[in-house]
């Protein structure tokens, strides 16, 4: 490929998009063997040999973005839509990039995909967040049948069947693509959403459609595109919201101010200031005080229920929700004219 086939100069019709859309991170497709010469696609090939045959395979870089590993009677391309087509993996491709890419590995690698079984594919979607993207993570909680865990500051659900067919993450990307981060993106924080569709998983859902496999052609209809976008879709509305609550610290100016803080929320607890002084009255039968003392006493947590709240909900949950809503309906409306 031309260094110049990377540039958005060429593709003024397609410039990539970026944050509030959900597109294709990577694929992983299959196609059979015969009349297509590895060796000869590959740039440098790396020889593996099959323990059971003792056939010599290659497996190597076709070009960037576009990987290609040898089977007996197949090949698998493992490829970066957003790489192979702009040369960095920060931008967001949809429907139309993807038939674009198809068309260049055609025309430039007589590589012929529209009949490809899917063996996974990766939908991302990458949104622009208020804060730094790991404080997201504690509004994001469970996932029935998956394992929650963070490792090297990715957020993953994990499947817990023995086989996975699906894996989320969650990722800084500016952390993640440092230190090669377009310049366009450096002052503003994004967090990477992504589900990874597994082979298994997709024989699955093709049997749903009364398919063998899923195939690239499947993928480039309307409908097909959307089943993919619905299932990232319901996937991150499954994970469930956890309602935290955070501390104003607007309100705190030294570390004693909390006590203000923990006293109303004791007093909520309780069930309410009337609830307080209702129990204040009736302790006063069981001890000796002086006169002033209850109505004191009273008064003091009279002024401080008066206070600023100084906890309040988590604004996270509706700013995450928000956004992937929006990144939704603007990808579905993207597909009214394909």
């Amino acid at each position: 490929m031309r260094n110049s086939d990377y540039t958005l100069d060429n593709k003024v019709d397609l410039l990539p998009i970026f944050s509030n859309f959900i597109g294709i991170d990577k694929l992983i497709i299959e196609i059979p063997r015969e009349g297509c010469d590895v060796e000869a696609l590959i740039r440098v090939p790396v020889p593996m040999v099959a323990i059971l045959t003792g056939q010599l395979f290659h497996r190597g870089e076709i070009c960037k973005g576009v990987n290609i590993q040898e089977y007996p009677d197949s090949i698998r391309l493992t490829i970066n839509p957003a790489i192979f087509l702009y040369g960095n993996n920060f931008v967001t491709v949809g429907l139309p990039h993807i038939k674009l890419l198809i068309d260049k590995l055609k025309q430039e690698y007589e590589l012929d995909i529209v009949g490809a079984i899917i063996r996974r594919i990766d939908i991302q979607c990458t949104i622009r967040t208020n804060l730094i993207p790991t404080a997201y993570y504690s509004v994001l909680g469970r996932y029935k049948d998956f394992n929650r865990n963070i490792v090297r500051s990715t957020l993953y659900y994990n499947s817990k069947a023995s086989n996975k067919y699906k894996t989320g993450l969650l990722y800084d990307k500016k952390k993640q693509a440092s230190p090669e981060i377009p310049i366009d993106y450096m002052g503003n924080e994004y967090l990477r959403i992504e589900w990874q569709y597994f082979n298994r998983f997709l024989k699955i859902e093709a049997k749903k459609f009364g398919l063998n496999r899923l195939l690239i052609k499947h993928l480039l209809a309307k409908g097909g595109y959307e089943l993919f976008l619905n299932l990232w879709y319901s996937d991150f509305k499954a994970i469930y919201k956890e309602p935290v609550k955070v501390v104003d610290m607007s309100l705190i100016n030294k570390i004693s101010d909390m006590d203000n803080m923990l006293i109303n929320q004791g007093v909520e607890n309780i069930g309410g200031l009337m609830v307080l002084e209702n129990m204040i009255n009736d302790s006063r039968h069981f001890k000796d005080k002086p006169r002033d003392f209850y109505s004191k006493m009273k008064k003091r947590y009279r002024d401080k229920s008066k206070l600023s709240k100084f906890t309040y909900a988590s604004p996270l949950i509706d700013e995450l929700n928000e956004k992937v809503e929006l990144a939704y309906q603007n990808t579905i409306n993207s597909l009214k004219d394909f």
